[in-house]
This record gives structure tokens, C-alpha cells and sequence, in this order.
């Protein structure tokens, strides 16, 4: 919660109108996005199964109904029947209504209650909190996913757009310079030269059509939503994930290990009877029937083929199974945490070696003006030492849009929910 806050105030100063444009597009991605709403629905289901045990007052309200033609008339059957679950118990409560053209007789009620006596409710409860994390997991895990892809395609839709810019405002001054040294070939240009310049055109061009590509059904950046966009990540990316690991997947992984180990304990019971015991009641019993009744039945394979055996050879590997599933799913976090700090590192190193170059583009660009003002070279030959300049600048820029994101996806790792941080409900 003091994280949740934390972020949120830290957001505060956020244009309403910008954010609402980055959350639009977000609520758009996540609406059409089909593995956010498969999980969607698998969380629903898991909720449902969950919300079995905990609503077991609330009764199933079966009616089934007969129509049948005897002697002449038509006869109507109606079974009402009521059913509970409750820890292992099954409850059902019965009637049955005959109407005729004369008369309409219940038959009476009756009441059963049964449970077989070695069933483990405590498996079944692990299994369903354990699916019911799985499920909650990847609707949070897939949320965030397409967060940082439309973070992703923020940063390099703007970068791609600026570098277009500078790509074809180079492309027409070096077009032009190429145009006036082909006319001093052999004279002032040598044809090396000439062949090296045909070589950057060619290049740029190549670049030019790389970009354009691109930049193909991407969303459109204006400058507001890219400022708004970085804040909201440096927001995030700020808030305290702390050593611990709280991922709904692991803590799964652990319910999951529980249930196999119960489960291993008491793959005895394969060789056991199955004991299962009942209570009867009727409100009006059949001649010769009973108004009570209360017993216990056995179901007892003696012989098999060996399929016995084979389901407790089974239970063992699903508990090894799932002993290893959550060591390597532990390790493989910890190693991807520990590549993506790496990552994190690099990128710094990275920062600091594009400000050295950012530096030295505006020397060399000082450089250029001061000869541009001796007549030394050409107002071109300046406007590429800017453009140069620029292309420094975007450098430094998409440095640092990377490095925002691994630190998103380094929060994602640790489980951190960002959308619900920026208040998004699907």
C-alpha cells in the first residue's frame, strides 16, 4: 500500500489529459489483446472454483420435470433437489411432485448425507489456491507485458521519427554535396572519393527505407506524451521492490509442492479399501423401509494388472516434478535478475561512452561554425556537423529509454504490479 502511494504521488503532477492519453491507449492494447483475456477468463474460473468452499451455505436449486402419457392422460413429474458441499461432505435434500388431471401427491422428502472417508480436502483446497495464484499471475504478468510493449513503442516510435528527420534532411545535403564533387571529377575529386561518398548515399538511403519500415502501424508520438511517458517510467522504476520476491507463480509453485507431498504421504491408501460412509432419511419411507439409516461401504480392488503400482510410482514423480519445477523456476528468476542488473550496468557504461561522443560532436560542431565564419567550408557541410550533433543527442536519449525499460522489466521480475500502480482495472 505504501508503495502504491508513494508512485501515485509521485504521478500527481502528471497532465491529466497526457495520462489519460497513455492509459486510453493501454486500455485499448489490453482490450485486444488475446492472451491478457484468456487469462482473464482462466482467473474468473479459478475464482469460481474457490468461491465453492467459501459460499458452501449457499445451496445448488437443481428442477428436473418428467411429462409422461399413462392410461390415458398425461402425468407431470417434478423433482426439486437441493445440494450442499462442505468440506468433503455431499448434502442433497430431494422431493418428487406427481400431478394428474385429478390430483397432485409429494412423495415425501429425504435427506442423504455422504462422504468418502479417505478423500483429502486439504489437496483439493492446494491445488485450487494454487491454480487461483497461477491464474492471478498471468493476468498481472500479461497486463504488465503489454504495458512495457506500449512503453517499448512509445520510446522507439519517437526515436525512429526523430532519426527519419535528421536521415532525410542528411540524405538531400550529401545528394546535393554528391551532385557538385561529380562535376569536379579528376579535377578537385578524385574517384575514390566519389565512390565513397555513392557508398554513405546508399547507406543513408538503406537506413532511410529501415526507418520507414519501422515506423509502420505505429502509434504516434507527440512530445508531451513522450515527457509524460518518461516521468510515469521514472516514477516507477523508482519504487522500492525490495530483496523479496512476491510473485503469485512462486507461491503457487509452493502450494503446489505441499499438495504433492500430501499427496506422496499418502499414496499408502492405494492398497487400502476405499471406505465411503451415508446417512439416510425419509420423511415417507417405502413398506419395509426404514426412516433412518446410516452405513458404511467399501470399494476394494484386490487384484489389478498393476495399475496400482503404477499410480504410486506416479504420485513419487509428481512430487520430484514438482520439487524441481520450483527449484528451477527459482534459479531462473535469480539468474534473470542478476543478467538484467548486468543489463543495467552495461547500459550505464554504455550512457557515459554516448555522452563522451555527445561531447565531442559539439566540439568538432564549434569547430565547423568557427570555420563556417572563416569561409573554410560550406553552410551544408555545417548543417551536417549539427545534424551530427542531433544524432549524438538521440543517442544519449535511447540510452536511456533502454535503460528505463529493463529497470521496468527488472520491477516486473520482482512481481510489482505496475498497471494496478497506474489505477488501470480491466
Amino acid at each position: 500500500m505504501k508503495r502504491a502511494l508513494s508512485v501515485l504521488v509521485a504521478l500527481f503532477s502528471v497532465s491529466t489529459l497526457v495520462l489519460g492519453s497513455l492509459l486510453d491507449l493501454l486500455e485499448e492494447r489490453l482490450s485486444q489483446d488475446v492472451q491478457y483475456l484468456q487469462a482473464l477468463k482462466s482467473l474468473n474460473q479459478a475464482q469460481q472454483r474457490l468461491s465453492k468452499d467459501e459460499n458452501w451455505f449457499i445451496p445448488y436449486f437443481d428442477l428436473g420435470a418428467d411429462v409422461v402419457f399413462v392410461d390415458e392422460e398425461f402425468q407431470v413429474q417434478v423433482h426439486p433437489r437441493f445440494s450442499f458441499d462442505m468440506n468433503g461432505w455431499s448434502i442433497h435434500v430431494l422431493n418428487n411432485l406427481s400431478v394428474n388431471s385429478e390430483d397432485a401427491d409429494w412423495s415425501g422428502w429425504s435427506f442423504e448425507l455422504s462422504r468418502d472417508l479417505f478423500q483429502s480436502e486439504k489437496i483439493e483446497d492446494l491445488e485450487d489456491q494454487a491454480s487461483y495464484l497461477e491464474a492471478l499471475w498471468s493476468v498481472k504478468n500479461n497486463r504488465d507485458r503489454v504495458f512495457k510493449n506500449l512503453v517499448s513503442e512509445i520510446f522507439n516510435s519517437w526515436i525512429a521519427r526523430q532519426k527519419l528527420q535528421l536521415l532525410r534532411e542528411e540524405l538531400e545535403i550529401r545528394q546535393r554535396i554528391y551532385k557538385e564533387e561529380a562535376h569536379c571529377e579528376g579535377i578537385t575529386v578524385s574517384k575514390e572519393e566519389l565512390n565513397t561518398a555513392r557508398k554513405v548515399l546508399l547507406s543513408l538511403e538503406g537506413n532511410l527505407e529501415d526507418l520507414e519500415r519501422q515506423l509502420l502501424g505505429k502509434v504516434e508520438v507527440d512530445e508531451p506524451l513522450l515527457e509524460e511517458t518518461v516521468e510515469i517510467l521514472e516514477s516507477l522504476v523508482g519504487t522500492q521492490t525490495g530483496e523479496d520476491i512476491q510473485r503469485e507463480d512462486i507461491k503457487a509453485l509452493e502450494l503446489r509442492l505441499k499438495a504433492a507431498k500430501e499427496e506422496k504421504d499418502r499414496s499408502f491408501l492405494q492398497y487400502l479399501p476405499s471406505p465411503s460412509l451415508s446417512i439416510r432419511w425419509f420423511e415417507n419411507p417405502a413398506p419395509g423401509q426404514g426412516e433412518f439409516s446410516i452405513g458404511i461401504s467399501l470399494d476394494w480392488s484386490l487384484v489389478d494388472r498393476g495399475e496400482r503400482n503404477t499410480n504410486v510410482k506416479n504420485i513419487d514423480l509428481n512430487y520430484r516434478i514438482a520439487l524441481a519445477n520450483y527449484q528451477n523456476t527459482h534459479d531462473d528468476l535469480e539468474d534473470q535478475l542478476q543478467s538484467l542488473e548486468m543489463t543495467i550496468a552495461s547500459l550505464r557504461t554504455s550512457q557515459e561512452i554516448a555522452k563522451i561522443d555527445l561531447e565531442m560532436a559539439q566540439t568538432d560542431l564549434e569547430k565547423a561554425r568557427r570555420r563556417f565564419e572563416e569561409g573554410f567550408i560550406t553552410e551544408d557541410e555545417l548543417r551536417l556537423a549539427e545534424i551530427e550533433v542531433m544524432k549524438r543527442e538521440l543517442d544519449v536519449k535511447q540510452i536511456h529509454f533502454n535503460t528505463l525499460i529493463t529497470q521496468l522489466e527488472l520491477q516486473i521480475l520482482h512481481g510489482v504490479d505496475l498497471v494496478a500502480l497506474l489505477e488501470v482495472t480491466k
